[in-house]
């Protein structure tokens, strides 16, 4: 594909940066001329800020959420000022199918996002906190650990071997340990910043909200209390869509956001259908005009969400310089 036939940059003052990123390498993307792989570590990212000094000074570097293997180079670009967004990889595959582009290897990918980002011109993701980094390292570490507490505890049902139970019990009582370790770190961490303390408590002030929840929160959702009623939902992947063409009405569905927060806010509009004052007698009023169980629960998480960012905006704004 002839990249000078794509749709040139509304915006020529910033260049976008295409960067595909795998577990090992990343292939970057500046220009026609400036194309290339490096290390997916500390000094490929060193060479890459000097390609981009030389090339680029007023760069915006675009990747798809690889799954993690990304975060390294945008903790770096951002720690030196570079323009970052992350951008949805589905995103960017009906961008490629819609330029008709059949081929695929990783130089084409950096170019496509180059391109992508010049025709939607991305919004650069805030840097996060030190503090708010290592919160979510923790959040995240936590959820994977309870995940194997989980199935290891499914699977020992079906053990009979004494040796096999005794292994088992062993290493459900040492992801027990590790988890309240995390869970003190993750405490210990908080009760360190005020804006973070303030936040956690008027989270778990709500019926339904418990720690893992609020902790769950304020690691993947840190713009909670500064979004408006669509944005909360939506970025916590519980807004419905429609799915309507003519005559025909098709049925609502959540999609996208961030699977961490919905799983979380799913247990706690389960709590909530229980014993929260209001949302209670909302689930039980959908229940009663025959919604099924899980879409009353799903117009519980939304509520909710939308109810906790506005009670996060009602508190005193702390901002904090974390190192």
């Amino acid at each position: 594909m002839n990249d000078k036939t794509s749709a040139s940059n509304p915006n020529p003052a910033v260049l976008h940066v295409g960067i595909d990123i795998a577990r090992d390498s990343f292939q970057y993307h500046i220009d026609s001329k400036v194309t290339g792989v490096l290390p997916n570590e500390a000094s490929g990212f060193k060479r890459l800020r000097a390609l981009l000094k030389k090339h680029a000074p007023a760069a915006h570097l675009l990747c798809e959420a690889t799954g993690g293997y990304e975060q390294d180079l945008v903790f770096f670009a951002l720690d030196h000022g570079l323009a970052v967004s992350i951008v949805d990889p589905a995103r960017v595959r009906h961008f490629i199918k819609g330029k008709g582009q059949r081929a695929k290897n990783d130089r084409i990918d950096a170019l496509m996002l180059a391109r992508f980002g010049d025709e939607n011109q991305p919004r650069p993701m805030n840097r996060p906190l030190a503090r708010q980094r290592e919160l979510r390292e923790l959040s995240r570490r936590r959820d994977q650990l309870a995940a194997c507490r989980q199935t290891l505890a499914n699977q020992s049902h079906h053990l009979s071997h004494k040796v096999l139970l005794r292994g088992e019990r062993k290493l459900l009582r040492e992801l027990e340990r590790q988890i309240q370790e995390i869970e003190t770190l993750m405490e210990t961490l908080i009760a360190g910043s005020q804006a973070l303390r303030d936040k956690r408590d008027a989270l778990i002030e709500e019926p339904g909200v418990g720690p893992v929840v609020a902790h769950t929160l304020l690691a993947e959702m840190p713009e909670l209390g500064t979004l408006n009623r669509a944005t909360a939902p939506a970025l916590a992947g519980v807004a419905p869509y429609a799915r309507d063409s003519g005559a025909q009405k098709g049925r609502r569905f959540i999609r996208g956001g961030r699977p961490q927060v919905r799983r979380k806010l799913y247990m706690a509009a389960l709590v909530a259908s229980r014993c929260h004052p209001k949302l209670k007698s909302r689930y039980e009023s959908l229940i009663a005009r025959g919604k099924p169980a899980k879409v009353a629960l799903t117009a519980l998480m939304r509520h909710l969400i939308i109810h906790l960012n506005h009670r996060l905006k009602n508190i005193p704004q702390n901002p904090e310089n974390a190192t």
